[in-house]
């Protein structure tokens, strides 16, 4: 337990005025090489130099006698799995749907291991099985293709989708790949007790959808924005929108693409029951249809938002 959007002041006490081996049950070694921490003893040989499967959580600091937060050196070193999903939809409802993932920080580490020991049949079905996870009726185009040389890693690999969006009475419908659909953690209704979350995936998920020219008005959409911040401990974030570049089209020349973006970037915690209950309320947002499911409407264009895509 590292974070703590609300202090326990009960749980946080013993931790820092009798510290016992219980809770520091391992060495970890730190080494300062100009001016950047590299800590030593929680990784191997696959990993980014400078990251740490500690980071985030409290450390004895021995030469001072403090617990502190152990911390990467920089934000790129932080443990964070990143997922694009570009979809080119066409007229007849089929789709294009090409997937970068980015790893960094221990995703790497994990990532960069799997890539050095896999055999060719393995990675043969593990591009099936990413193939599949798209979609039952996905089919797999172009070459798989991993990169561990430079950081961060990257696979990325394309599909087809036959009947990806239907088309019915004068609309078009679809449901958008790849967003979480609940939060783990947050499945019961109420709490009494205080819940310590742990072992959570770090994420980023954008799905950007590039219309059929001339059909790209939007009947229902998700919605523009849900954020649920936990102090010091991180947030999640949902947008959707045009993009910008949508908004600067013509209805003439029309191509526009509609993106949706949800990030969760959480350290370990512990949250009291109040806490619990807006984590709960993000959860049965995630769970509703309408924050995966496009409607459009053929005919004309309309732009109401527009919404910048993070780098």
């Amino acid at each position: 337990m590292s974070t703590w959007p609300t202090r326990v002041d009960e749980l946080w006490k013993p931790l820092e005025k009798i510290p016992t081996c219980k809770w520091f049950d391992h060495l970890l070694v730190r080494v300062e090489v100009e001016g950047v921490d590299i800590y030593l003893n929680d990784t191997n040989q696959y990993a980014k130099l400078g990251t740490t499967n500690s980071d985030g959580y409290p450390g004895l600091f021995l030469s001072r006698g403090v617990v502190e937060k152990i911390r990467v050196s920089s934000s790129d070193l932080e443990s964070i799995k990143k997922v694009r999903y570009d979809i080119k939809l066409k007229d007849n409802g089929a789709a294009v749907v090409k997937v970068t993932n980015l790893f960094y920080g221990t995703y790497y580490q994990s990532f960069h291991k799997t890539c050095a020991e896999i055999t060719p049949e393995n990675r043969r079905r593990r591009h099936l099985a990413k193939t599949v996870s798209i979609s039952q009726r996905a089919v797999a185009t172009g070459e798989y293709i991993t990169d561990c040389e430079t950081y961060p890693a990257s696979e990325i690999f394309t599909v087809e989708i036959e009947n990806f969006a239907v088309f019915q009475g004068g609309f078009c419908y679809l449901r958008l790949p790849g967003l979480a659909e609940e939060i783990k953690y947050a499945r019961a209704e109420n709490r009494v007790n205080p819940i310590s979350l742990d072992d959570l995936d770090n994420q980023s998920i954008k799905v950007v959808l590039e219309m059929p020219a001339g059909r790209s008005t939007l009947d229902l959409s998700p919605p523009e924005s849900f954020d649920l911040v936990f102090k010091e401990s991180g947030m999640i974030t949902y947008r959707s929108g045009w993009t910008e570049s949508s908004a600067q089209l013509s209805e003439k020349d029309n191509q526009a693409s509609f993106a949706v973006e949800l990030i969760f970037k959480l350290k370990s915690m512990v949250l009291n029951p109040a806490d619990y209950k807006e984590l709960r309320e993000y959860s049965r947002f995630l769970a509703n249809p309408t924050s995966r499911t496009l409607l459009l409407k053929l005919p004309k264009v309309s732009y109401a938002n527009t919404y910048q895509l993070s780098n």
